[in-house]
């Protein structure tokens, strides 16, 4: 299959498609064999809506718990997250992390060296 989306679409545009494809291929195959009711998990439905306002815990024994690794994340996390602006990058990864905190989501971080990696290749596009 992957020789097929290579001679329709090329080869920069078949590793962009690759994805969707593969999504619905397998959504396709979930349909047609009724592989739902055979056993195999599915999503399900999904939410339309944005996940409610939950506030973090902050339970004295749940904070000692996770204190010490938390910590340790958080440094990993950092020298990880090396940046042409890290300043920059720091606020919005602290920011998205505000933002998951208070509604139940993943903590995010940076690629190692990726920012880096994309100035040296001479990327001028934001979405790289």
């Amino acid at each position: 299959m992957p020789i097929l989306l290579y001679a329709v679409f090329g080869t920069s545009r078949a590793l962009a498609v690759g994805p969707v494809f593969a999504v619905i291929a397998t959504t396709l195959a979930v349909v047609g064999f009724g592989l739902d009711t055979r056993g195999v998990d599915i999503v399900g439905t999904v939410p339309q809506s944005l996940p409610p306002f939950t506030p973090p815990s902050f339970a004295p024994d749940l904070i000692h718990q996770l204190l010490m690794p938390a910590l340790l994340i958080s440094l990993i996390r950092f020298v990880e997250s090396v940046s042409v602006d890290p300043d920059q990058e720091l606020i919005g990864l602290g920011m998205a992390n505000l933002g998951a905190a208070f509604s139940g989501g993943f903590p995010v971080t940076g690629g190692f060296s990726r920012s880096v990696v994309n100035f040296d290749a001479g990327v001028a596009t934001p979405a790289a």
